[in-house]
C-alpha cells in the first residue's frame, strides 16, 4: 500500500524517490571580513511512478482519474509501499495508463483496476 497526496494506492512502481539535497552557498559581502554559509535546496531529479488504484464500479473511475488530474502542480506528501514517507514532492504530470476488469477478484469490493501514472520530484529537503 502507498500514498499520494492522501490516495491511498494498491501498489506504487520504481520508487523510491530521489531525495532533494541541500547546497551550501558562500556569501562574502564588501568591506565585511569573514564569510557565511547560506543552505539553499537542490531539487533531486523526477521521477515516473506507475499506481494501481483499486475501484468498486466502472463510474468510478471518471471520479479518480478527476481526483488525481487535480494533484497536478501540488505539493504532496508521498508513502511508497515499504513505508518510506517522502515530504515536498512536487507531482510534476499525471495521467491514466489503462483501467480493466479483473478476471477473478477475491475481494468482493474490487470490481476495477486503475493504472495510473504520476511523474514526482522531490522539491527541498526537510
Amino acid at each position: 500500500m502507498g500514498l499520494i497526496g492522501g490516495y491511498s494506492f494498491a501498489r506504487i512502481a520504481d520508487m523510491p524517490l530521489a531525495l532533494a539535497g541541500v547546497d551550501l552557498e558562500v556569501i562574502t559581502r564588501k568591506g565585511v571580513p569573514g564569510k557565511a554559509l547560506w543552505p539553499s535546496g537542490i531539487t533531486a531529479d523526477p521521477k515516473t511512478v506507475e499506481c494501481v488504484y483499486l475501484l468498486g464500479s466502472l463510474g468510478a473511475i471518471g471520479v479518480a482519474v478527476t481526483n488525481f488530474a487535480a494533484l497536478k502542480g501540488t505539493i504532496v506528501t508521498v508513502v511508497d509501499d515499504l513505508g518510506n514517507t517522502y515530504y515536498n514532492v512536487w507531482v510534476k504530470n499525471q495521467r491514466p495508463i489503462r483501467q480493466f476488469k479483473p478476471l477473478a477478484s477475491t475481494n468482493a469490493a474490487v470490481a476495477y483496476v486503475l493504472i495510473h501514472e504520476f511523474e514526482l520530484e522531490c522539491l527541498y529537503a526537510g
